[in-house]
C-alpha cells in the first residue's frame, strides 16, 4: 500500500509513475522497482494465463514456500545451496473440475533502466523458469510453461513490460475428486528432503544432473497438492489468520509463514468481522496515513464460507467447488456492496478482499 501515491496516469491515459513515485525521499529505487515490477508481472501473468486457458482459475503462489515442501532451501537442512539458488518467483496454478490442474511458472523483475538492463534480466530469468522440470526428462522437453517478465519504471517513458514467453506443458495429474477413496486434492502432503538436481543426460549419454528441482511423474499429485494447499494458506494469511493457514502446510513451509502471535512491523490481527449485503466476510484490518492528511482504513478479508471450510479439517476442494458460486454472488451484489463499504473494494477470483476507504465511513465491523 506504500506505492498507493506512486502512480498517476498520464496524459494518454496511461500509467506513469507519479512525482513522489519519483521522490528518492520516499521509495528507494531498487526496492520499488523490485516491488512494482513483481505487481504488475503478476497481473500481467494472470492474464495471460486465463486468456489461454478461459474455463481455468489461476492461483498465485510463491514458489520458495512451495518448494520448501520438498527441498529445504535454507537453514541447516541445506545440502548444496548452489543447487537450489535458481528458482522462479512464483507458480500460477491452474484449477477445473474434471480436468488436469495446470502449472505455470513466473519470473518477475524491475527496474528502472533502459532495454539493455532489462535484457540481461530476462537472460537471468529464463535459468531461473528452467530451474523447474515436472515429469520424465526421458521423454522430451517437460519444462512447464513460464513467462519471464522486465518491468522498466522509465521516469520518462512511462511503465514498459517486456516478456518472454517460451513454450512448455504443465498438467498436473489428480486421481480423484476428493472422495474417500481417491483423495485428490484433499489428500495429505508429505514433507520430503529431496536432494536437489535435475536429470540430464551428458555428451557421452551418461546420466547427469544439473541443478534444479524435478519432480518425477509419480509426485505430479503430490506437488499439485502443494500448490494448493499453499495458495489457500496464502488467502488465509492475507486475511491474518496465520494459525489456520500454517495448518495446510509442511513444518519446513511453516517457518517462513510464521505464526499469529509473533510481533513486529508485518503483524496482524485475525479479528474482524463484517457483513456485506449479506455476505459474512472475516479478516483483519489496518490504519494508515495517505499523503500526512487523512486516515485511512485498509481491510484484508476473506468469505466466512472459506475460511470454514479452510478449518478443522480442510476442504481444499470444496473451497474451489465454492470460489465460481462466491464471485457470483459478488458481482450481483457489487453495487450494494460497494455503497455499504463507502469505498473502494473488490474480490478476486480466489476470494481475497481487499477494501479502502475514509476512516468512519461505510458500516462499522461487527467485532
Amino acid at each position: 500500500m506504500k506505492y498507493i501515491t506512486s502512480l498517476q496516469r498520464n496524459a494518454h491515459g496511461r500509467m506513469e509513475l507519479s512525482d513522489s513515485g519519483r521522490d528518492p525521499r520516499y521509495h528507494r529505487r531498487s526496492v520499488q522497482a523490485e516491488d512494482l515490477g513483481i505487481a504488475f508481472a503478476l497481473a500481467a501473468a494472470l492474464r495471460i494465463a486465463r486468456r489461454r486457458h478461459p474455463d481455468y482459475r489461476f492461483e498465485i503462489v510463491d514458489a520458495d514456500v512451495a518448494l520448501e515442501a520438498g527441498w529445504a532451501l535454507r537453514g541447516n537442512e541445506v545440502k548444496t545451496k548452489s543447487d537450489t539458488r535458481l528458482r522462479p518467483d512464483y507458480f500460477l496454478f491452474g484449477f477445473r473440475e474434471g480436468e488436469a490442474a495446470r502449472v505455470i511458472t513466473v519470473e518477475c523483475k524491475g527496474s528502472h533502466g533502459a532495454a539493455d538492463a532489462q535484457h540481461k534480466q530476462l537472460a537471468k530469468a529464463a535459468a531461473q523458469v528452467n530451474a523447474v522440470v515436472i515429469g520424465d526428462p526421458e521423454q522430451g522437453d517437460v519444462t512447464p510453461p513460464g513467462l519471464m517478465m522486465s518491468t522498466s519504471l522509465d521516469d520518462t517513458g512511462g511503465i514498459q513490460m517486456r516478456i518472454l514467453d517460451p513454450p512448455g506443458d504443465g498438467t498436473l495429474a489428480l486421481s480423484g475428486d476428493g472422495d474417500d477413496h481417491e483423495p485428490g486434492l484433499n489428500g495429505d502432503v508429505q514433507e520430503y528432503h529431496e536432494f536437489p538436481g535435475i536429470p540430464v543426460r551428458d555428451e557421452e549419454a551418461e546420466l547427469d544432473r544439473r541443478p534444479g528441482f524435478y519432480i518425477a511423474p509419480e509426485r505430479s499429485e503430490w506437488f499439485a497438492r502443494v500448490l494448493a494447499r499453499t495458495a489457500s494458506a496464502g488467502l488465509l494469511a492475507f486475511a491474518g489468520d496465520r494459525d489456520t493457514a500454517g495448518g495446510l502446510l509442511t513444518p519446513r513451509q511453516r517457518v517462513r509463514l510464521g505464526g499469529e502471535h509473533e510481533t513486529g512491523p508485518n503483524h496482524v490481527d485475525f479479528d474482524v468481522n463484517f457483513e456485506l449485503a449479506g455476505l459474512s466476510l472475516v479478516g483483519t484490518d489496518h490504519v494508515f496515513r495517505l499523503n500526512k492528511q487523512r486516515i485511512e482504513v485498509f481491510s484484508g478479508k476473506m468469505p466466512r464460507v472459506l475460511h470454514d471450510l479452510l478449518s478443522g479439517e480442510p476442504d481444499i476442494k470444496g473451497t474451489h467447488d465454492m470460489l465460481p458460486d462466491l464471485s457470483a454472488q459478488w458481482r450481483e451484489r457489487r453495487e450494494e456492496i460497494i455503497a455499504e463499504w463507502g469505498g473502494v473494494i473488490l474480490m478476486d477470483a480466489n476470494g481475497a478482499v481487499m477494501g479502502l476507504r475514509k476512516m468512519g465511513d461505510g458500516h462499522t465491523p461487527l467485532g
